[in-house]
């Protein structure tokens, strides 16, 4: 599966398999401490995160054609109003 890891100071993209998780090179970035909106999209093969609308971060998988992507949020995040929701383009 895909993970993307999100807390205050630091994020990142996870390919998982078999219970171990590695980190996609050149996935993290820091989204910063203050009220965020995020939408992660998946468009064929690409992943991407948003933060208040513009592209943070993103990577092509060809791997996994199908299947469930993981949200990580670290323990000590505050987080509000969360919500999963398909959007056909």
């Amino acid at each position: 599966m895909i993970a993307y890891k999100w807390a205050d100071c630091e994020s990142y993209w996870y390919v998982v398999k078999n219970g171990s998780w590695q980190e996609v090179p050149a996935s993290e970035f820091g989204p910063g401490y203050e009220m965020l909106h995020f939408t992660i999209k998946v468009q064929g093969s690409e992943l991407s995160v948003y933060v208040d609308g513009l592209k943070e971060s993103s990577f092509i998988n060809t791997e996994f054609t199908q299947g469930k992507l993981y949200l990580a949020i670290a323990a000590d995040t505050l987080i509000e109003n969360f919500m999963v929701r398909p959007v056909i383009d």
